[in-house]
């Protein structure tokens, strides 16, 4: 562990280095030191570790730890990386005010993944099929925020609204539907008997791409993740990617999705970011990315974090 001044630190901070300083964390295990250093014959205290365990976490992910030498008490600082559970004395003053007493278990709440489900309806599949895929998200172990359906199906939405309303989906849902790829000349490559089993296949699969960026627009939380009508979830999806993210603190950019385009899970951001589907799939052009900048691990295959994926 590299010993620093605080002098580096709030240089750093200075020029916007992402860093978290776990001075004042509540979380912070401090022990008290005879600071003979400095010779004031008072108690210091020094931070020995965290009562969430997350430095070791950190360190065992790549994370580099700094220990600052100040002169009313030593810290630590987590270098290059942010850790979501830090919390200061007022978050802790209104959690207590609210009778919330056990303050990691709150902490562990607030970070809890919240992920939108973008499920696709492609030509020639029907509202049971995504309402079977809807249905295995709502018996999630953890559910989605919310689910947006992609219906190039050219299903009525009234008849669409109609059949989801008296189905069993609670989760909070809302549909796109996406007209642009309704022309006859895109649905005469999909259904026409002229068409190569190829051409059929690059269609599908450029409208399905092309799908995805449009709803990925309506998605107002951070991460998403994509599915195609008919496929049931496995139930531990979302919280194996939780657990990876939250607990094991395994850093994820993204999950590439399994061969038949399943599980897809993606940071928002870095979608728009790159440019979406546009081109190439979203998913090749973070791999490219992470590969450039020798960091090929931040994606993952979903099959590594989701256990029983299929």
């Amino acid at each position: 562990m590299k010993t620093v001044t605080p002098d580096e630190i709030k240089k750093n901070s200075e020029d916007k280095k992402v860093q978290t300083v776990c001075r004042d964390c509540v979380f912070a295990v401090y022990e008290q030191l005879k600071d003979k250093l400095v010779g004031v014959g008072e108690d210091k205290p020094f931070q020995t570790g965290c009562s969430l365990g997350r430095l070791e976490k950190l360190e065992a992910n790549g994370a580099t730890l700094l220990n600052v030498i100040h002169e009313k008490k030593d810290f630590f600082v987590v270098e290059n990386r942010i850790c979501n559970t830090c919390r200061g004395p007022e978050w802790k003053q209104e959690a207590e005010q609210r009778g919330r007493t056990d303050l990691a278990a709150l902490a562990r709440e607030e970070i809890s993944l919240k992920c939108t489900a973008l499920i696709y309806i492609g030509p020639g599949q029907n509202i049971n099929q995504a309402i079977t895929t809807a249905y295995s998200l709502c018996k999630q172990d953890l559910r989605p925020s919310c689910i947006i359906f992609l219906n190039n199906a050219n299903i009525h939405p009234l008849r669409f609204k109609d059949e989801l309303e008296s189905s069993d989906v609670d989760i909070p849902w809302s549909m796109e539907y996406i007209v642009e790829l309704q022309t006859q000349e895109i649905l005469d490559v999909i259904f026409g008997e002229e068409s190569t089993d190829e051409e059929k296949e690059k269609m599908s699969f450029q409208m399905y791409m092309r799908s995805i960026d449009i709803g990925v627009k309506k998605v107002n939380t951070i991460y998403y993740s994509t599915f195609n009508s008919g496929y049931k979830v496995p139930q531990n999806y979302l919280k194996d990617i939780d657990v990876a993210m939250n607990d094991n603190l395994v850093r994820i950019l993204a999950l590439e999705p399994s061969k038949d385009e399943q599980g897809l899970f993606m940071h928002r951001g870095l979608h728009a970011q790159l440019g979406g589907n546009k081109t190439r799939p979203v998913i090749h052009k973070v791999i490219t990315q992470t590969e450039n900048q020798e960091c090929p691990t931040l994606v993952k295959k979903v099959e590594e974090i989701v256990t029983n994926f299929a």
